[in-house]
């Protein structure tokens, strides 16, 4: 299998790329059912974007367009990392590219908006290379090389949005990929697909300058879902599903100081999550295409902490819009 070498310089406000051009059919740098060579360059749009992008004002709530949720499950000083881990949600799950509008182009999870984890790195098309994304749903904007060939991709970068991260990817089309990525203090991270999940790579080792590190193993290759966190120091974090591969808890070391009434052993649930479906029903303007890989998707409608019987609720009747959004 060969690369091409010919360059050809691709721009916009957000995003550059150097794309390899070679023989490779749409139909090849179409791995998924997001991003792809038709609406990359929409990612930095500022109506389109999640998260808290560097540089931005400060969230606003929902007078911004983009309502967020931080909901804690675990913070644990480390040695070099802290084992830190929220559930975020973004309710700016709509991205509009040109006359197509596509729901959850993402991927959330553990649902719709959702994000719990590390981050990622998404492949984003011949022409748009890859993109990273924070584990609050932060897409950075970025400039790099991309070479390709027949059967696959390969992606070497950097932030362009005062981030200072140097990052790669590379693709095998409908088969596997890997990534990496060289933070601004020193962090190093690694990423996989998990099993055939050929448009996003997710962290499987995050490695401090002083060799300090969390190790993170998933399950369910065609939809990957976390299934453990360990870091240097031993302490383990494990993810429990339901039949239908839904989270639904999460369990955590439990601190020797905690009080004798949640019992003797050394793990407690954290955090139990539960689920409705909801069917989206939406009207956009004429000429406007609608893009939703799953009508009726599973969304988050209470999130529940054990330990101090507090959370979260989604479930009245008009937290979730007919659009899918809290």
């Amino acid at each position: 299998m060969s690369r091409t070498g010919q360059r050809v310089r691709v721009r916009t406000s957000q995003t550059e790329t150097t794309k390899s051009e070679g023989e490779v059919s749409l139909g090849q740098l179409l791995p998924g059912d997001g991003w792809n060579d038709g609406n990359w360059q929409s990612s930095g749009n500022p109506g389109n974007q999640p998260g808290n992008p560097p540089g931005s004002p400060e969230d606003g709530g929902a007078g911004s367009g983009n309502f967020q949720v931080s909901a804690p499950v675990l913070s644990l000083p480390g040695r070099g990392i802290d084992l830190d881990l929220k559930l975020y949600y973004n309710s700016r799950l709509w991205n509009k590219s040109g006359s197509e509008v596509k729901y959850d182009i993402d991927r959330g999870a553990p649902a719709p908006g959702w994000s719990l984890g590390f981050g990622k790195i998404v492949f984003m098309g011949a022409l748009g290379g890859c993109m990273l994304v924070d584990a609050d749903g932060t897409r950075h904007g970025y400039g790099g090389d991309t070479m390709t060939w027949t059967g696959g991709m390969e992606f070497i970068g950097h932030t362009a949005d005062g981030s200072f991260t140097d990052y790669g990817c590379h693709f095998n089309y409908g088969n596997s990929g890997y990534g990496w990525a060289k933070f601004a203090n020193g962090t190093s991270v690694t990423y996989s697909t998990i099993g055939d999940t050929p448009d996003q790579v997710h962290p499987t080792k995050i490695i401090d300058p002083q060799g300090n590190y969390i190790t993170i193993t998933y399950r369910n290759p065609e939809n990957p879902q976390l299934e453990t966190i360990t870091d240097t120091m031993g302490r383990i974090v494990t993810f429990q599903y339901d039949s239908l591969n839904r989270l639904i808890s999460i369990t955590v070391p439990r601190s020797t100081e905690e009080d004798p009434i949640y019992g003797g052993s050394t793990t407690r649930i954290a955090v139990k999550i539960h689920y409705k479906a909801w069917a989206l029903s939406y009207d956009f303007a004429s000429g406007i295409t609608p893009v939703v890989r799953d009508g009726v998707p599973w969304v988050v409608d209470a999130i529940y902490y054990p330990g101090t019987q507090t959370g979260y609720w989604f479930d009245d009747a008009d937290s979730y819009s007919t659009y899918g959004m809290i």
